[in-house]
């Protein structure tokens, strides 16, 4: 019986699918993972019933395609492409998006995030100054929460 598998990640000697339909099914896992485990290049082998998930590692480095050929030709499983990750940069600039929408939604639009952010960076700075702290983390802060305001034109 095939059933169709998720890549969840891939990283060179690791590669981790998911099976939605067998989820909980513990028994079919193990079945599956004691097939991989006899394949040559395998190292590892664990199942996780509860969300259905395999990870495998092993000895191929990035590529893992005798892994996917193997359960393909023995009709195990139907590889699916893997999921869009987006990079640490492009969540962090939708985060932020979503951060500024809501405090502009919240203040009726009288305060942005480059705006919170430079009231921020301005009451670290004064922060600094009164400890003493002007030339270095002072005068750094100052220049660092001006910069949004600059870009915010």
């Amino acid at each position: 019986m095939t059933a169709r598998v998720e890549v969840v990640h891939s990283l060179p000697g690791r590669v981790r699918l998911r099976i939605a339909r067998k989820r909980r099914d513990a028994a079919y896992l193990r079945r599956l993972a004691d097939q991989l485990a006899g394949l040559e290049g395998i190292t590892a082998v664990r199942v996780n019933p509860d969300v259905g998930s395999i990870l495998i590692t092993h000895d191929f480095g990035a590529n893992w395609e005798p892994i996917r050929r193997f359960l393909c030709q023995q009709e195990l499983l139907e590889i699916s492409s893997p999921r869009y990750a987006p990079s640490l940069g492009e969540a962090t600039n939708a985060g932020f998006r979503v951060l500024d929408r809501r405090l502009r939604h919240a203040t009726g639009g009288a305060l942005d995030a480059r705006s919170a952010l430079f009231v921020t960076f301005l009451a670290l700075t004064v922060q600094q100054i009164l400890r003493g702290e002007i030339l270095g983390p002072a005068t750094t802060l100052l220049f660092q929460g001006l910069s949004f305001l600059k870009d915010s034109r």
